[in-house]
């Protein structure tokens, strides 16, 4: 069985403390969380993204602050580029994946029929569970997708969900996210505790 993509999030003040403080690994992928950095302007984002690309990091670009950025980034070819269910772009050479980040009662199969009129190589549903028969529900629904062909991200929000993060890994998501420093989003867990877990199950 084969494990799913470890996404490693990461973000700094700006890139000074980027090129001191990430010990990247050539072969692992990782999340650029621009609009995390302290510095998110639009005139540092190039010499950030040439500091990945001349390192040959492998990344998907994310930034919540608007489309003006994944225009920018659009011209520095990152692997991926998530972008928000709502927002009308679409990469010229990246992949595209859409997210919809939202709460525990609502409903996956119409935000999933929502973001199938796009087209995206992956689906990314990010929801912040209090309800585990809603997650398991949640979970066959996406099975089914998966089973079809689709490539999805299937992300359990939230303090107390880091048991169910591991779980969707287990099961579906064909990516999984980790912090590398600083969570990105609650619960968020570390690269070493998916790669125990699914070593012991029987994913490498």
């Amino acid at each position: 069985m084969q494990s799913p993509l470890i996404v490693e999030s990461i973000y700094f003040n700006d890139l000074n403390e980027m090129k001191k403080e990430f010990k990247f690994n050539k072969n692992n992928i990782y999340e650029l969380r621009y609009d995390l950095f302290k510095d998110h302007s639009y005139e540092s984002l190039p010499d950030v993204l040439l500091y990945l690309n001349d390192n040959s990091i492998k990344y998907i670009f994310t930034c919540r602050l608007g489309i003006e950025y994944y225009k920018i980034a659009d011209s520095y070819n990152p692997w991926m580029m998530d972008l928000d269910v709502n927002l009308n772009f679409r990469p010229k050479n990246s992949l595209m994946m859409l997210s919809y980040h939202g709460e525990n009662n609502d409903n996956v199969p119409a935000v999933f029929t929502l973001m199938n009129a796009k087209k995206p190589d992956y689906y990314k549903i990010a929801l912040n569970y209090n309800n585990i028969i809603k997650f398991v529900d949640d979970l066959h629904y996406l099975l089914i997708k998966k089973e079809e062909g689709f490539k999805i991200a299937f992300i359990p929000m939230g303090i107390g969900n880091e048991a169910l993060r591991l779980f969707s890994g287990l099961f579906l998501s064909d990516i999984v996210y980790a912090r590398y420093i600083k969570e990105s989003a609650p619960g968020q867990i570390k690269r070493e505790d998916y790669e125990s877990f699914y070593f012991k199950y029987g994913k490498h």
